[in-house]
């Protein structure tokens, strides 16, 4: 069973379950007085309006000294205001550290790795050659392909998918292919929809002893002839040490893994919904099924002689490199996050799901925002053969 949320203004369904949140929205009238059916009429008239969704498969995200140094994997935005839509669809996203590498170099040289050489995203704007039919590329990562995928139409209705390789660390953590998906449009004429999708096929820890699969979440927000906002996430199957476990119940099954994971230093916090309020309107927001790394007994145990051990051949090395070349000061410090993460006080965070949508009618003109990735597809991309919709999320018609 899925945890489900769900909000609508025709009806609400009561859900059995201690993920399910329902609520209704009341649609109240009032007597008709002089002056104000013209205003009644205008607002209820339907325009394209706004929309937006945004997916992400995992995210990497070390915290050391308070600090969050997150790295996207598998990323899926798309938006549409007015008469315009774009997608962008993105393999990998360094964030800080990509910033980092992109600045000038120590002694005022070129930067370590510049931000036209980092991974690209695929973007696709209405209006742009090719983007009715959409673009594709793919990037090598972890010695697999992530594919990209981004197209926008007139309609408007814009839609990226990205879909990831299997990448592990050995021994520790295992994951299998993944798929995000963003949608962001009109559909029937008359309906505002966006909805954004994650789907992860597997994750494994300790060598496969400790696996959950079929992990999804989803959020929609429908605005228009339609209004619905909701979310939920859902767990194919889970085991420990071979031994399957029910996942009628997600957060039930959650626990029983946690208490298994626990010993090891990893810690699972299960998603939650919420419909946040902005001055625009409502997002639907399900938050990602995210794995700690944290302090343990017995990883402290393991890994604090290894890395005190490592401390004066660290500096040793660590000052050699400097001395050849002070642009490997970067690299230094990105394992320097990497090993305090991993260590006594440290905590490196793994999300999976992430997932957030919106959309809205346009009351006023608003000359301040645009979508997402407006400036065109990115370079080197090559049109697809056609446009894709995503499996189980929603109509693009």
């Amino acid at each position: 069973m899925r945890g489900q949320w769900r909000r609508t203004k025709c009806a609400a369904a009561a859900v059995g379950s201690a993920l399910a949140l329902t609520a209704t929205l009341g649609t109240g009238s009032s007597a008709a007085q002089p002056g104000r059916a013209a205003a009644a009429a205008q607002e209820a008239a339907f325009n394209n309006g706004t929309g937006q969704a945004i997916a992400e498969s995992i995210r990497v995200d070390p915290v050391s000294g308070g600090l969050s140094f997150g790295v996207g994997i598998g990323q899926a935005l798309a938006g549409h205001q007015n008469t315009v839509g774009a997608a962008d669809s993105r393999a990998l996203n360094f964030g800080v550290i990509g910033v980092s590498l992109a600045g000038e170099g120590c002694d005022g040289g070129d930067p370590t790795l510049p931000a036209d050489e980092q991974p690209q995203p695929v973007i696709a704007r209405t209006g742009d050659e090719g983007a009715e039919e959409g673009y594709s590329a793919g990037e090598s990562f972890a010695g697999g392909q992530i594919e990209k995928f981004a197209r926008a139409t007139a309609d408007p209705f814009a839609e990226a998918i990205t879909t990831g390789t299997p990448f592990e660390i050995p021994g520790v953590l295992t994951v299998a292919g993944s798929r995000s998906v963003a949608h962001s449009g009109v559909v029937n004429g008359d309906t505002r929809e966006a909805i954004a999708a994650t789907e992860i096929s597997g994750i494994s820890f300790a060598g496969g002893q400790i696996r959950l699969g079929g992990f999804r979440s989803e959020a929609i927000h429908r605005s228009g002839a339609v209004d619905e906002v909701s979310g939920t996430f859902s767990i194919g199957s889970a085991s420990i040490a071979g031994v399957p476990l029910p996942v009628e119940n997600p957060l039930a099954t959650l626990a029983q893994l946690n208490g298994a994971l626990l010993p090891l230093g990893f810690e699972i916090q299960a998603p939650t919904f919420s419909e946040a309020t902005t001055s625009t309107g409502t997002i639907a927001v399900v938050s990602p099924l995210s794995i700690a790394i944290v302090p343990s007994a017995l990883r402290d145990g393991l890994i604090g002689p290894i890395v005190g051990g490592l401390q004066p051949a660290r500096e040793a090395l660590f000052d050699a490199l400097l001395e050849a070349d002070c642009g490997n000061s970067t690299y230094i410090t990105i394992l320097d996050i990497a090993l305090n993460a991993i260590s006594a006080g440290g905590r490196l965070g793994l999300e999976f799901g992430g997932v957030q949508a919106t959309t809205g009618s346009i009351t006023r003109f608003d000359f301040g925002t645009r979508p997402p990735g407006a400036q065109g597809p990115s370079t080197g991309v090559t049109p697809a053969s056609g446009a894709r919709t995503p499996t189980g999320t929603g109509s693009s018609s």
